[in-house]
């Protein structure tokens, strides 16, 4: 896959309106938002393809794993093994990620150590074609 000057990831700052600036990759149109501000409000984004704006709406993952020394998560909205992202570990072990993402249903799994691993907090799941059973979560 060719990464185009669009696609490749970007860091900068978000400024949501009445918020306060948010660190974080822009990777495309989607911005990825890995420290965030208390006052996040979801925003809008230009769609390079229709240049018309598209909702984004916050979306967290979050995995206690006290022992893991890397942990990703994956999925359609990543491409999933193309481009996996780090989630931020803190002090008690819990590792997390804030993204903002146009309105949809997304499938997910996290990578632990290298390893494929469940989201034990999802309620929602649907089959992968690999036999195991994928995380939802819907963006809304």
């Amino acid at each position: 896959m060719n990464k185009s000057s669009l696609d490749w990831p970007k860091q900068g700052t978000l400024s949501p309106p009445g918020g306060s600036p948010s660190e974080a990759i822009i990777r495309g149109s989607i911005p990825w938002i890995f420290r965030e501000s208390a006052n996040w409000a979801p925003s809008t984004s230009l769609d390079r393809e229709s240049s018309s704006p598209t909702r984004l709406c916050r979306v967290e993952f979050r995995l206690e794993a006290p022992c893991a020394r890397d942990v990703k998560v994956a999925g359609d909205f990543t491409d999933w093994e193309m481009n996996p992202l780090d989630l931020i570990p803190d002090d008690d072990g819990t590792w997390e990620l804030v993204l903002a993402l146009p309105p949809a249903r997304y499938a997910y799994r996290f990578i632990v150590d290298g390893e494929w691993c469940d989201d034990p907090q999802c309620t929602d799941s649907e089959p992968s074609p690999y036999g195991t059973m994928n995380a939802v979560v819907e963006a809304s």
